[in-house]
């Protein structure tokens, strides 16, 4: 039977994630009372950056229809890369954010926000306000250096929450669990 996952906020996991950044966030979700669930992209453990492995709770297949309250997609350029490439996970972020959910991407995982078209390809920053027409296919994978636009570590545009580096993990964690604790009220799409 399968679990329900509308309160539940997905990390997800691909080989090059970003440790700490995965367990700052996941801490203090956990830490707020928020249900966590680390997503794989397959099954078995998932080594990081730095050699950590983790073993993830579930895997994207089992999960790709569900539509949790917001997902978390950590930094990593190997891992940003993998999220980007797999249309899963596009479906998986646009559903989220078009059902009121929140979206929250790390450093290089900006990428991921890219190639999901929940960012204008001539407009590609942070802070914009917009997100790219529908079918307007993948976005170019950016390959680093943190987008230009704003000197603030995270920023909160709509249901999308960026930071701009590693160490901005606890500020997203954070963010995140203060607009889940809101319940602030967003019409599905609204930006």
């Amino acid at each position: 039977m399968p679990r329900s996952t509308k309160d539940e906020v997905y990390v997800m996991l691909a080989p090059g994630f970003e440790e700490t950044e995965v367990s700052t966030i996941t801490r203090l979700l956990r830490r707020s009372g928020h249900p966590i669930a680390l997503v794989g992209l397959a099954a078995g453990p998932v080594r990081g950056a730095y050699g950590l492995s983790l073993r993830p709770d579930r895997v994207l297949s089992e999960v790709e229809t569900a539509s949790p309250r917001a997902v978390v997609l950590p930094g990593g350029i190997q891992a940003s890369r993998r999220l980007g490439a797999d249309p899963r996970v596009h479906l998986l972020v646009r559903r989220v954010v078009d059902q009121g959910g929140y979206v929250a991407a790390l450093e290089s995982a900006y990428a991921v926000l890219l190639s999901a078209g929940l960012l204008p390809l001539g407009e590609a920053q942070p802070g914009n306000g917009s997100r790219a027409q529908p079918g307007a296919g993948p976005a170019p994978f950016w390959t680093g250096g943190v987008p230009p636009q704003s000197p603030a570590r995270v920023e909160l545009d709509g249901q999308v929450i960026f930071g701009r580096d590693s160490g901005a993990a606890q500020e997203v964690a954070l963010t995140l669990a203060w607009l889940l604790e809101q319940g602030v009220a967003r019409e599905p799409g609204q930006w």
